[in-house]
């Protein structure tokens, strides 16, 4: 397989997107990924990234982007990775057994990605 990423082509996209450089890059790769039918079945696949981000308070907090159910990774946009806080999931890997529900309530992320600038 040959790859399709192109340095000059991420830049660019990362200057026309306007979403935090990282979030720019990840949506970038997870649409090449997208288009090449023999990885991805039409509308599946999951992409993430780790980063900072600054809060509407202007905090800076280390973050999870994770691609959210519904986007097409070949035209998947920046708000296709909503960013989870990381440290309230850091502290969940503690617990010897969780169950989905008690993960969602435990991780008290203070609105994902709501309090995220693109």
């Amino acid at each position: 397989m040959e790859s399709r990423y192109s340095d000059e082509d991420a830049a660019q996209f990362v200057a026309e997107s306007g979403a935090h450089e990282i979030l720019a890059l990840r949506t970038y790769t997870a649409r090449l990924l997208g288009r090449e039918p023999s990885l991805v079945l039409h509308g599946g696949g999951n992409t993430s990234a780790k980063g900072t981000a600054k809060t509407l308070l202007g905090e800076s907090v280390d973050v999870l982007w994770v691609k959210g159910s519904g986007w097409d990774l070949a035209s998947i946009e920046a708000p296709g990775h909503p960013a989870v806080r990381l440290e309230p999931l850091r502290k969940l890997r503690t617990l010897r057994s969780l169950r989905d529900e008690d993960m969602v309530n435990g991780k008290d992320d203070g609105g994902n990605a709501a309090a995220f600038p693109r």
